[in-house]
């Protein structure tokens, strides 16, 4: 029931091996599932949906493999399969940004592809906008470290002595001070005039509606925001863990990754993930208020 589609199914393959040999397992699995006869009758109603995030090597699953090698034809036969292209697939990207014509977010392949939007209705049913604010607010982290990083790097410059740790060498505080001063007001306009102009829209609209939303937004808000308080918390466990001299500790690979992690980390339970208690809270007082008007 599973893998005909009835009740669906989440594959998820994961291991050391790297990103190509898992992609290509998990591809040939999907191919030999639809071509070998295996679902017989309920192969009608089976389909798969894949999540590529890395290339656009996936883009052309839907095309002949033209560096087949006549052994590798030999292997698809003994193990009784045809090899060839999978067949009724639809292709989808997110639009181009800043391309008035919405154009898809490729570059290997332009036709064929059709970009993926969500309307204002399945935005507001599928409660989307939780996770709205939390991207807005993550990518706003982002922004701010990467000023305050190019501010560093600018004074390990242009200070004499300060790259050394002189004691002479005096740091300008007040510039890193200003820089996250700034980016704190500025980059939460626009997640907090979401907060504000959603619930009066959808209030005006229909009342019956807000009081969907609103619901919704706190279910899916609260369970968010739960596992971006322990996702990140384990992000940032874990580097502190390794650094503690576990698996190899500072410098070591292990470490290296965990780094990379914990850069997600601190965003997801330090920011986005506190966040989504004042994104409910500031839409509901916003309901509250503008009540009478609704109604």
């Amino acid at each position: 029931e599973f893998l005909d589609g009835t009740r669906g199914a989440h594959v998820n393959i994961s291991g050391i091996s790297g990103v190509a040999t898992k992609t290509t397992y998990a591809t040939f699995l999907l191919y030999s599932l639809f071509h070998s006869g295996a679902l017989g009758a309920d192969a009608v109603n089976t389909k798969a949906l894949i999540f590529n995030v890395k290339g656009e090597d996936l883009l052309f699953l839907d095309h002949p493999n033209t560096m087949l090698r006549s052994e590798d034809h030999d292997r698809y036969t003994r193990l009784g399969l045809t090899p060839g292209p999978f067949t009724s697939v639809d292709v989808f990207a997110p639009p181009r940004r800043g391309d008035r014509n919405a154009a898809p977010d490729v570059t290997s392949r332009t036709e064929g592809v059709t970009s993926v939007f969500w309307t204002i209705e399945q935005f507001c049913a599928d409660e989307l906008l939780p996770f709205l604010f939390a991207a807005l607010t993550i990518d706003a982290v982002g922004r701010a470290a990467k000023q305050m990083i190019e501010e560093v790097r600018r004074q390990f410059r242009e200070i004499p002595g300060l790259r050394e740790g002189k004691p002479e060498a005096v740091p300008d505080y007040a510039r890193c001070v200003d820089i996250s001063t700034e980016a704190a007001l500025k980059e939460m306009l626009i997640p907090g005039a979401l907060a504000l102009v959603v619930p009066l829209v959808i209030g005006f609209i229909d009342v019956d509606a807000l009081g969907g939303f609103l619901a919704g937004a706190l279910v899916v808000g609260f369970c968010l925001a739960i596992f971006m308080a322990n996702a990140g918390g384990a992000w940032d466990n874990a580097k502190k863990f390794i650094e503690g001299g576990a698996h190899g500790g500072k410098g070591s690979d292990p470490h290296k990754a965990a780094v990379v992690g914990d850069t997600v980390g601190d965003p997801f339970k330090d920011t986005a993930g506190p966040a989504m208690n004042i994104l409910v809270k500031v839409m509901t007082i916003v309901a509250l208020i503008f009540a009478p008007a609704f109604v």
